[in-house]
């Protein structure tokens, strides 16, 4: 059974509605200067309530981009975050000096470079990334951006580069532009080992419980089959 992760929570109702769908991971953010950044006080005072009510409930994850790894250790023990997901460049040497388990977003372009030698030359830098995610016991997420723009785009990539990548053999979570409507037919396509979603589930920019819902929903009943 494949992953759900809803991320980018800040409120405690959304956060109680992604775990009573059946969610496996809440993603909090930290990452400097981004709409849906969090202080660690807040979170800290989020996830402290969460877990008054569901204790062994959904891994808490925090999200971090190129920020140090002192910083990083110090922000999850004070929150009490389950796993710290990378949305930067960080490389095995940061890894290694992490004290959770880590997540590290694959950055992948909006559209499949049409030149057969840069299409391949993207696969195999990805592929190298996937290798690296892999040897260091970490989780892989792939996810539209760059090093300027770390993810959550709340748009989609070419999703036949993630599917050539899975039938290399390589495990990965998918994000970029997944909603309610469209996220069973990237299982689907993909075959990825978990999905993730954040605008996705969202109207003007706040989480929507309903959207929540429906957006486990149909992942778990594609996941199923």
């Amino acid at each position: 059974m494949g992953l759900v992760k809803i991320c980018g929570i800040r409120e405690l109702q959304h956060m109680q509605s992604a775990a009573e769908a059946g969610a496996d991971l809440l993603g909090i953010v930290f990452v400097q200067n981004v709409q849906r950044q969090l202080e660690p006080e807040a979170a800290q005072d989020l996830v402290s309530k969460f877990r008054l009510s569901h204790n062994g409930g959904p891994s808490i994850v925090g999200l971090f981009a190129n920020q140090s790894v002192d910083d990083v250790n110090q922000v999850a023990e004070d929150v009490d975050l389950d796993i710290v997901q990378l949305c930067g460049d960080e490389q095995p040497s940061f890894w290694a000096q992490l004290n959770n388990p880590f997540i590290q977003m694959i950055h992948l372009p909006a559209n499949i470079p049409s030149n057969k030698q840069s299409r391949i030359r993207t696969l195999q830098q990805a592929e190298m990334r996937l290798e690296q995610v892999k040897i260091a016991n970490g989780i892989a997420i792939l996810d539209r951006g760059s090093q300027t723009q770390p993810g959550g785009t709340g748009k989609a990539f070419d999703w036949t580069l993630a599917r050539e990548l899975k039938l290399l053999g390589h495990s990965f979570l998918l994000a970029g532009g997944l909603k309610p409507d469209n996220v069973g037919t990237a299982i689907r396509m993909v075959c990825p080992d978990g999905v993730d979603t954040s605008s996705g589930v969202e109207i003007n920019g706040i989480k929507d419980s309903v959207r929540i819902s429906a957006f486990v929903k149909n992942a778990r009943q594609q996941f199923s089959l």
